[in-house]
């Protein structure tokens, strides 16, 4: 699987999570390792999307323009999962659906 974490979280998260799940055959990469820091979310959406096996894993509401929220939904083939900010056990990522 392929996780893409968000410019919310730290490129050293990404980093550490990558070596962490290597061993298992998954990728962990940040954003800014695949796109520019500044590209809307809906471009890289569409090229994650495009690709598929994409899981984005992000702190963001994810509560951008109509665009946006109907192009995230369209990550076919993949997932969007919120990090809670203040993470409480027995903590848990949450899938945002569409």
């Amino acid at each position: 699987m392929k996780f893409l974490l968000d410019n919310n979280l730290p490129p050293l998260l990404a980093r550490a999570l990558h070596e962490l799940s290597a061993p298992e055959g998954h990728t962990v990469i940040h954003l800014i390792e695949k796109f520019p820091r500044d590209t809307a979310d809906i471009e890289w959406i569409s090229v994650l999307k495009e690709e598929g096996g994409w899981a984005v894993v992000s702190q963001d509401q994810f509560s951008k323009s109509d665009l946006e929220k109907h192009q995230s939904e369209r990550l076919m083939g993949g997932a969007a999962l919120r990090v809670p900010w203040c993470f409480h056990s027995p903590g848990r990522f949450e899938q945002i659906k569409g």
